[in-house]
């Protein structure tokens, strides 16, 4: 939590007001090419020399990581004088509460069928091996786009684009219980997920930093916790869909969280006004 927290906060210092979504989204943008690259290339490089090579270069490409950190990023002074009583201050604050819950029930709804897409693919879409690696490299490969278009969006108008990437992927997430048996279908509906998924990522932090501009470390670090517990909610929910019901309605079941998560932004709009000035205020 306090890593990305720090990171998507420092990359928002580190560039006018305007495009502040769009460094978050570039931070974002680093996870989901390593979380494409990074199993394929794992598990390459195990195949080779062993599993324990790949510790020993996940290692190495941390220290050139840290060299590159220290030689290429400018130094960025405090941007603010608040005090750690006046930042804790925000916690009492409704709006922000409000906000993170949305996030994690974002979250939750996204693993809910995130987490068993593999599965989902062998047992309802019938894909062997192969097919299943390429559909998640395709999946990993629209959500660098995806992250993109999130941040392009947050920089305009942050409060719509939140609530438009939550609707769009329950209606995704919905239509695999149809799209799902057939491989024509799925593989855009597929795609489509993948754009909209990796967004949703960037949306939780701008939001949460957006409801608390005086203590944007905090607010973050909250937000990822918050996510996490959201991701482990959802995977349990998935699991427990599927012992219960059938795989194939998984997609159901995370729709469904994710509109109570879409609701929470009308509510929380709804109770505190200013909620949709601090988020518009990301634009100026």
């Amino acid at each position: 939590p306090v890593f990305w927290a720090v990171a998507t906060v420092t990359a928002a210092d580190l560039v006018p007001k305007p495009q502040r979504s769009r460094a978050v989204a570039l931070v974002f943008a680093g996870l989901s090419a390593a979380t494409v690259l990074g199993v394929p290339l794992g598990t390459f490089i195990a195949d080779l020399w062993g599993w324990r090579s790949t510790f020993f270069v996940i290692a190495g490409m941390s220290i050139i990581a840290l060299l590159g950190i220290a030689i290429y990023l400018p130094s960025v002074p405090a941007q603010t004088t608040t005090g750690l009583k006046q930042q804790l201050q925000v916690l009492h604050r409704k709006s922000l509460w409000l906000g993170l819950l949305s996030n994690s029930l974002l979250l939750a709804g996204m693993f809910t069928s995130y987490t068993y897409l593999a599965e989902f693919l062998t047992e309802v879409t019938k894909l062997d091996r192969q097919w299943i690696s390429l559909m998640l490299l395709l999946f990993g490969a629209t959500g660098l786009v995806g992250n993109w278009l999130a941040g392009q969006g947050l920089d305009r108008n942050p409060l719509r684009t939140t609530r438009l990437i939550m609707i769009s992927l329950a209606v995704v997430t919905a239509l695999t219980m149809q799209a799902g048996t057939t491989f024509h279908l799925m593989l855009p509906v597929l795609l489509l997920w993948g754009l909209i998924h990796t967004g949703c990522f960037v949306v939780t932090q701008v939001r949460a930093i957006s409801l608390a501009p005086e203590a944007p470390e905090l607010a973050g670090s909250l937000n990822v916790s918050m996510g996490n517990i959201g991701i482990a909610l959802g995977s349990a929910l998935g699991g427990w869909v599927i012992r219960t019901m059938s795989i194939q309605v998984i997609g159901g079941a995370g729709a469904i969280v994710l509109l109570l998560a879409i609701a929470l932004t009308w509510v929380g709009t709804r109770q505190k006004p200013a909620v949709r000035s601090m988020l518009s205020s990301a634009k100026h």
